[in-house]
């Protein structure tokens, strides 16, 4: 009999975290990531080289169409996140980081996806950290993201711990 109270009082006492089962995408929507994440960085790698003696109005061509590759891919990824939440390779059978590319986000987009990943925060689906670091460079990468633990050097000295 004591033994089944200590097994009761261990049971009840402990918070038990459910198995959440992972969501499988189908393989039209792995493709679909699959090419979002091909597609984010198309023309980026040819801009975003330091010192590529690039004119400037090749530069802001690369730039529109790579806006426009930004455009279907948030549109993309925020259906996919209305259908099945905020998917990373704990949730999912996905292995590409949706951070990277949803914080590509064009203007047009940004509003629509603070609010969804918003409620994803209160659902528990997106943690805190990534979801700072999203919500900063969609505000345009002001300051310095919030984050626990992050260290800020400037010229080789410490700017700022949190």
């Amino acid at each position: 009999m004591k033994f089944y109270i200590i097994i009761l009082i261990l049971l009840t006492s402990c918070k038990i975290k459910q198995d959440q089962k992972k969501i499988i995408l189908n393989k039209q929507e792995l493709k679909t990531l699959e090419e979002i994440g091909n597609s984010d960085q198309k023309y980026r790698k040819i801009y975003g080289i330091p010192n590529n003696n690039l004119p400037q109005n090749k530069i802001d061509s690369l730039r529109k169409l790579q806006n426009k590759i930004d455009i279907k891919n948030s549109n993309n990824l925020i259906k996919l996140i209305g259908k099945y939440g905020y998917l990373q390779a704990d949730n999912s059978n996905i292995n590409i980081p949706l951070f990277i590319m949803l914080m590509h986000t064009p203007q047009e987009n940004k509003t629509n996806l603070q609010n969804i990943l918003n409620d994803e925060l209160k659902n528990g689906n997106i943690d805190k950290q990534r979801y700072n670091m999203i919500i900063w460079h969609l505000k345009g990468r002001k300051g310095l993201p919030v984050g626990k633990g992050r260290i800020v050097y400037e010229n080789g000295e410490i700017l700022k711990t949190n």
